[in-house]
């Protein structure tokens, strides 16, 4: 059977629209992934219907416990609803020109599509146990990263195929970036999330007016980390995804943004 034969129609709708070329192969999540998480789920709700029975033929029966119990059936069905099929979807097509990571939840599909030109590098877990890849999205030297876990199948070759490809990636030119952190000639600097002429300074914990990122020091070499504890409580990748697909960092803050003025540009 050819890779074509084991891709839907969406599947070749999307690599179409993002320009990707032909399909090469597909990688899935595990099979054996799959059937644990099935198990889990199950097990949670049979557990929970049990326990409530059991409370219930109880002659003094704590309200708390009866509520946990029914959280317990609760959360292990809705797993199996929604959490299940979201696993089912997830994919990562390799094609021609790139490649897509496709997963859907709540009837949604989201993609990220990268071309190999605008990969950046990759690198592998301690034991080869994931890979995550690196690419830039403009000449504003946006970034993002694209992690492929030890649920998907055939990670070494997927690794392997990456290598073959890496003559055509792009690496970062350090000295742009650099350029890049001038004040313009109205003395504002680039936030670093929505790239516009915002911030005062670089690094005070500034709040950009366009964006809703609150710069504190996170820039392009170290985009992906997540920083929890930080003022905006997400990654800097994470709040550059967000603006480009709803114009803020998160959308509790669409209210308090605004366009960027024609000198911010």
């Amino acid at each position: 059977m050819t890779i074509t034969n084991t891709l839907s129609d969406e599947d070749h709708q999307l690599c179409a629209a993002n320009q990707l070329g032909a399909p090469l192969d597909v990688y899935r999540i595990k099979p054996d992934v799959i059937r644990r998480s099935y198990f889990v789920c199950l097990l949670m709700f049979i557990m929970g219907i049990f326990l409530l029975i059991l409370d219930f033929r109880t002659p003094v029966t704590s309200s708390v416990l009866r509520f946990g119990d029914s959280s317990c059936m609760f959360l292990g069905g809705a797993a199996i609803a929604i959490l299940l099929p979201w696993r089912l979807s997830m994919r990562v097509i390799v094609c021609e020109h790139g490649l897509l990571q496709i997963s859907k939840m709540y009837m949604r599909t989201r993609v990220k599509a990268v071309c190999w030109q605008d990969i950046t590098g990759f690198n592998t877990g301690i034991h080869s146990s994931e890979i995550s890849i690196h690419y830039h999205k403009d000449n504003r030297l946006f970034t993002g990263s694209l992690t492929i876990n030890s649920a998907y199948e055939r990670l070494d070759n997927l690794a392997a195929l990456l290598e073959e490809h890496r003559q055509q990636f792009t690496p970062i030119d350090w000295k742009q970036m650099t350029i890049q952190l001038q004040p313009a000639e109205n003395g504002k600097y680039r936030c670093p999330c929505c790239g516009y002429r915002t911030l005062n300074d670089r690094c005070e914990y500034e709040l950009c007016a366009v964006c809703g990122w609150q710069d504190d020091g996170q820039d392009n070499w170290d985009a992906t980390t997540n920083r929890p504890l930080s003022p905006n409580h997400m990654s800097l990748a994470l709040a550059r995804e967000n603006y480009q697909r709803f114009g803020a960092i998160r959308k509790s803050a669409l209210d308090s943004v605004r366009p960027p003025l024609p000198e911010e540009m």
